[in-house]
């Protein structure tokens, strides 16, 4: 009972926790990028049309001015812009919401089959309750159980880690495993979704390219978008980033090389533009606040020409948006 009132009605919403990470980062991004935040940088930020999305906008942005009161920083929340910023949902331009379901049910079906091994739930539900059978069946148990790990995980960030304790390391490993094998079907360019949900991504990976053309031009130094992590992932299953567009077959090999650990709440992902003495233009990717690796040749890497970087990625698009609309005739 003193749990509960905290989440009643909250699903889904931005904990304070959330909106803290959200200020630091803005912080440190000022911090670790002096050259693009000195003296008063035009600063465009849009978001994603769902609450916890504006809320972090906000956050991040609040602490931004607070770092930096002479920068110019446009906040805005467009329908327009749900495609771009939320595409893993019915507004991607390129493919229905019935199809992205027909995606992700096909993949979570294949996973239940490959990986759905029962788990030992009676260890945890006989620690919460005196008589377990009483409440759910030996069925329900697995999934019960499901629900709980769900929900003490994620005391922390209401600041009740006290309640972490009521699950065994043990348990938590084994459930992450499961879990981790699911989402990689489900989102990771396995076989069983065949590349579609990392193609979800095209129309911000578009936006990337264009944008960062037109921002050359008009003079904007930085633009942040504020999405999902379900989004995050398709993206970096897209772009090759780091290895995350691996094709593995095994749980061991899902788990040793993918995780949904590297895209936490306020996961961050960011494409940096340099110009060098000659004037050529140079980009590296940042995960998490750690120099990535892309799929493009380079004499130095984690730096790359951005010549190479919009041809490597244009094309990654166009064949991206084909298998949309190939599956959409399907």
């Amino acid at each position: 009972s003193a749990v509960y009132p905290s989440l009643k009605g909250h699903g889904g919403d931005l904990s304070p926790q959330g909106a803290l990470q959200h200020a630091l980062l803005a912080q440190r991004m000022a911090e670790q990028f002096p050259d693009v935040f000195r003296g008063s940088p035009d600063i465009d930020a849009s978001t994603s049309p769902v609450p916890r999305a504006i809320v972090s906008m906000a956050s991040f942005c609040t602490a931004l001015q607070q770092k930096l009161p002479k920068a110019r920083i446009s906040q805005r929340c467009y329908m327009t812009e749900a495609g771009t910023l939320n595409p893993v949902s019915e507004y991607n331009p390129y493919i229905g919401i019935k199809d992205i379901y027909r995606i992700l049910g096909k993949s979570y079906v294949v996973a239940a089959g490959r990986y759905g091994q029962e788990l030992p739930s009676d260890g945890l539900l006989n620690r919460l309750f005196t008589n377990p059978s009483a409440i759910v069946d030996s069925a329900g148990m697995q999934e019960v159980s499901r629900s709980f790990v769900d929900v003490f995980s994620h005391m922390q960030c209401i600041g009740r880690e006290d309640l972490t304790g009521l699950i065994t390391d043990e348990e938590y490993g084994n459930w992450w495993k499961l879990s981790n094998c699911v989402n990689y079907e489900a989102m990771g360019n396995s076989e069983s979704n065949n590349g579609l949900y990392p193609a979800l991504a095209a129309p911000l990976l578009e936006d990337f390219l264009a944008k960062a053309e037109e921002d050359m031009e008009d003079g904007i130094e930085v633009r942040l978008r504020f999405g999902h992590d379900m989004n995050l992932f398709s993206l970096l299953a897209l772009m090759e980033v780091d290895g995350w567009g691996g094709r593995y077959d095994s749980a061991n090999e899902i788990n040793s090389n993918w995780s949904t650990s590297d895209v936490p709440m306020a996961s961050n992902f960011k494409i940096v533009l340099y110009r060098d003495r000659k004037g050529e233009i140079l980009v590296k990717a940042v995960h998490n606040e750690h120099e990535c690796m892309l799929p493009l040749s380079s004499d130095n890497a984690p730096y790359y020409k951005w010549d190479d970087f919009q041809a490597y990625y244009s094309s990654t698009i166009n064949k991206a948006v084909l298998l949309l609309k190939e599956y959409q005739h399907e």
